[in-house]
């Protein structure tokens, strides 16, 4: 079986990270002095998180026996924490004797293992430094938060998406349908792994329709046509909930983006300017883009605004 694309192509240096400039470039100069001994990572999932812990780890010269990494959802009792503590106070043996922990989804660790972990984030040992990534930052204690130099990972442009499964697909000598590659970087809202999960998925269609099914997209289902239809009349709440809840299930950036074309085109086609009044509400309603990582909360404050205005 041939290896998941998401797996082989994960950035190992930082010149290979994508669509985050910005933090690249103050790691690369931090790396430059004395690190922290510890970061925070936050952001949507699938954006780079971890993976830039990882990377952080490599820059001080740690190995797989010296990378210690903890799933948060289960190991959130103080228990656990304490005899994971008790092992961090000893340097690694090897090659590298430094500590580099990271853990992941950190929001998830009960108030006990917090108040366990504050004394040796506070007072590292040298060879100790730590990682935490998390999509949920406001669930991160103040206490830590101020302890730790944080970055903020942002959603992945369509257009670098674009390049990195263009890319992918050469060295894979994989052709895809016309305008999959398109449609993978639209759905994957902003995260190069689900891009990538999503091109090894779809690397047997022949089709774009076929793509589009795999990916569960509402394309141009009557489904979302009737939504478009009901926002552009006089909408009421309780046929709103209807099709939240039928959405629930869907990426909100693909209706957002059916919703978007729709409304335009009924706005080109306006037979007077007291209807285009009437529906660049709606058009401005839908205009910013909706992100993967905040679910279906941002369809849900677009509709409202429809519906019951500023």
């Amino acid at each position: 079986m041939s290896e998941d694309f998401h797996r082989k192509y994960r950035p190992a240096e930082l010149d290979e990270v994508i669509g985050q400039d910005a933090i690249v470039k103050s790691l690369q100069k931090l790396f430059k002095g004395d690190l922290p001994h510890a970061f925070l990572f936050t952001g949507g999932s699938g954006t780079g998180k971890t993976t830039l812990a990882r990377i952080v780890a490599g820059q001080l010269g740690c190995d797989s026996n010296s990378i210690l990494e903890v799933d948060a959802a289960t190991h959130t009792g103080i228990d656990a924490w304490r005899g994971i503590s008790s092992q961090l106070q000893y340097a690694s043996f090897g090659d590298s004797p430094t500590k580099f922990v990271i853990v992941d989804e950190c929001h998830q660790l009960s108030k006990s293992s917090w108040n366990s972990l504050l004394k040796i984030i506070e007072e590292p040992p040298s060879h100790l430094f730590f990682a935490f990534c998390t999509t949920e930052f406001n669930k991160v204690p103040k206490t830590i938060q101020t302890r730790c130099h944080k970055y903020t990972l942002k959603d992945v442009r369509s257009d670098d998406l674009i390049d990195l499964l263009n890319f992918v697909c050469e060295e894979e000598e994989l052709e895809m349908p016309k305008g999959a590659v398109q449609l993978i970087a639209r759905e994957s809202g902003g995260s190069p792994r689900e891009a990538l999960v999503y091109l090894s998925q779809s690397r047997g269609c022949d089709t774009k329709d076929e793509v589009a099914e795999i990916l569960r997209t509402p394309g141009d289902s009557p489904q979302v046509i009737d939504f478009c239809r009901f926002l552009i009349k006089s909408p009421k709440w309780k046929e709103a909930q209807r099709y939240l809840k039928e959405f629930k299930e869907l990426n909100p950036e693909s209706v957002r983006i059916q919703v978007v074309n729709y409304v335009g085109a009924c706005i080109l086609g306006a037979k007077s300017e007291k209807d285009v009044f009437r529906l660049l509400p709606i058009l401005e309603a839908f205009s910013t883009e909706f992100y993967q990582a905040t679910g279906n909360s941002d369809l849900l404050l677009a509709t409202c605004e429809v519906i019951f205005g500023e």
